[in-house]
């Protein structure tokens, strides 16, 4: 994150989502303290269905995503309180992991403008792409980067 501070400023715009990584939010809130700081949903929704008992468990994973994806105040409060009583050992968990901050997870209390990316699955793929990559010092490892991001817009430009 020092690295990319000389390249990427913080600012207030600025959205960084994460699995909750403990030295990653550290990091972030130490090098960018302007920007913002989400959880990614797809992976907050796997550890909060691994916490239901006696439900279906891909159920409580699609209710909470459902949770987190709601624009006003009202819907999402309602569809908290339903969410909370129904599976109520997901909701303790939810609570207990993220300090009950809805800020990280629920986009109607999200502070910066979360778009529609709830999850690091981009972040994921981009991961994947260049493992090899990352094994690579910083320069040979940004040069590898670019090249494969200037193959994909000239395969795509005229579309």
């Amino acid at each position: 994150f020092e690295m990319l501070i000389t390249v990427v400023p913080d600012s207030s715009e600025l959205v960084f989502m994460s699995d909750r990584n403990a030295s990653l939010i550290t990091a972030v809130a130490t090098v960018y303290p302007s920007a913002h700081h989400g959880y990614c949903i797809r992976h907050l929704s796997q550890n909060v269905k691994d916490r239901a008992f006696n439900v279906n468990k891909h159920v409580v994973a699609w209710k909470f995503m459902e949770l987190s994806r709601h624009y006003t105040v009202p819907e999402f409060e309602n569809a908290y309180i339903e969410f909370h009583a129904r599976f109520p050992s997901a909701a303790k968990y939810l609570e207990e992991t993220t300090e009950n901050v809805k800020e990280t997870w629920a986009r109607v209390y999200f502070p910066g403008e979360r778009y529609n990316i709830d999850t690091s699955n981009c972040v994921e793929s981009l991961n994947s792409t260049f493992r090899t990559a990352r094994k690579y010092s910083l320069i040979p490892m940004l040069d590898t980067i670019i090249a494969k991001i200037s193959e994909w817009f000239n395969e795509h430009r005229k579309e």
